[in-house]
This record gives structure tokens, sequence and C-alpha cells, in this order.
């Protein structure tokens, strides 16, 4: 509840909490802050510069910690971790964007009512589409992680024919 009344009140490029009247900042205001600040990055002014305090807050998300006392530090630490604030940012709308990308190219492939699959150098199923899956009777995610082998009685591709297409990457069917 206290960490909640904390954000309300932010407004601003980074959140400083004054630790200082307690002797340490209790774990679960400190998880909850970390949590529901995702907005600010969360700065917490400690009494004394303690490592495992320390430690157990950027563990819970709190993105820098600077002790009371050193006051010079202030300037730095908010700098510091309104750049790693934007940084982990970022590098979430990234992950979102490929994520997204990943889940389009995959209903395109699955559309497609070809056998479609891709194995590794260990002929290990990578990926499949929804009509191979459907073809051998089993769902995709009950095939991949699978060897060729173990999936069909055939023999492996040979390294002349593997190479081949590593080399030119023409596409090849075999029957």
């Amino acid at each position: 509840e206290a960490a909640g009344a904390v954000i309300r009140h932010a407004a601003s490029d980074a959140l400083f909490v004054n630790a200082v009247e307690q002797d340490l900042v209790p774990a679960e205001f400190v998880e909850t802050l970390a949590r529901t600040a995702r907005q600010v990055p969360v700065i917490v002014m400690l009494p004394r510069f303690d490592d495992d305090a320390v430690l157990r807050m950027l563990q819970a998300g709190i993105l820098e910690c600077v002790a009371a006392d050193a006051v010079e530090a202030y300037p730095a630490a908010a700098r510091r971790a309104i750049s790693r604030f934007e940084a982990a940012r970022k590098n979430s709308e990234h992950a979102e964007d490929i994520l997204r990308s990943q889940m389009q190219w995959m209903s395109i492939i699955d559309a497609i009512t070809d056998y479609i699959f891709v194995l590794d150098n260990a002929h290990t199923l990578v990926n499949v589409n929804h009509a191979f899956a459907e073809a051998i009777g089993r769902h995709p995610r009950e095939i991949v992680g699978s060897r060729l082998v173990d999936v069909f009685d055939l023999d492996v591709p040979s390294e002349s024919t593997r190479s081949s297409v590593l080399e030119d990457s023409a596409p090849r069917t075999y029957e």
C-alpha cells in the first residue's frame, strides 16, 4: 500500500526512495515498489551502503542504490538508473516486435498445406508447420525437439546432401 502511494505521487524521470528513517527498506515494500514503478526507474537511498541490501534490491528490480551520506553521487546515480531504464524499455519494445514478427511468420507457414519442417545439424526437428504435424497425427509441440529418425523410419540425409543445400540454399524435394 505504501509503495502504491509513493508511485501515485511520482511524476519525474526517476523516483528516489528515502530509506534513511528505517534501518533497511522492508523487502515487500521494495518488491511492490519495483513491480508498480515500471514507468520510472527507482533509486533507493540507504542509511549506509550495505552490499547484501543492495543485492536484494537489485534482484527485486530497483535500478540503483546510494548511501544517504553520498549526496554527490545522487546525480550520477540518477543518470545511470535512467539510462538503464531507457535501455531496458527499448529492449522490451524490440523483443515485442520480434515476437510479433515470429507469430506472423508462423501463421503464414502454418497456412501452407505443404509439409514444412526445419532440421538442425543433428537432424533434430527445430520447427514444423501444422500440415506436417497433422500428416503424422501429432501436435507440433510433440514433434519439435525429436530427431528425424525417431519421427520417421527414414535414413538421415547424407552429409553431401546437406552440404549442397547449405552451399546454394536452393530448395530440394526428396521422396
